[in-house]
């Protein structure tokens, strides 16, 4: 019996060895290298523009969980760059539709074309809202700095 317990146990797990890796995401590689920047065209950046597998990937309905982490991820960044650098929060839209504004607004439900202002701080709130993605080491990392940021500027104006 000992020994049927062993083999099926070594089955298995050479089975999960032997189990493909996951496909990768483009979307959350980007997440991952993405920094927001100033730049001379943008002092204040908006949301970036992904490149083609990753904007496919965000297009996808219903969206893949690493997309929606991607969006999560990229606008964590961007929210605590805002603050960080400006000590504010910042109109998310532009002249075109960017594919992780899309993207947050089939996750959230938020309607993004008659919300007066949409602030990079709406992905942010949602995205702590979401229990998985607030306990992702990433994204507390993310948010100590932003907490950071905010009381370093609510103590000198």
């Amino acid at each position: 019996m000992k020994r049927i317990l062993v083999a099926v146990v070594a089955l298995g797990v050479a089975s999960c060895a032997a189990a493909p890796p996951p496909a990768p995401s483009p979307a959350w590689e980007f997440a991952l290298r993405y920094q927001p920047t100033s730049t001379e065209d943008a002092v204040v950046p908006g949301l970036p523009e992904p490149d083609d597998a990753a904007r496919a990937e965000l297009r996808a309905r219903p969206l893949p969980d690493p997309a929606r982490r991607a969006v999560a991820l990229v606008g964590t960044k961007l929210y605590r760059y805002h603050v960080d650098c400006f000590a504010q929060s910042y109109e998310l839209r532009r002249e075109e539709p960017n594919p992780f504004l899309l993207a947050f607004a089939a996750l959230s439900g938020r309607d993004i074309e008659s919300t007066e202002f949409l602030p990079s701080r709406a992905i942010y709130e949602w995205a702590v809202s979401q229990p998985d993605l607030a306990r992702d080491p990433l994204f507390a990392a993310e948010t100590e700095r932003i907490e950071s940021a905010l009381q370093r500027d609510r103590w000198n104006p």
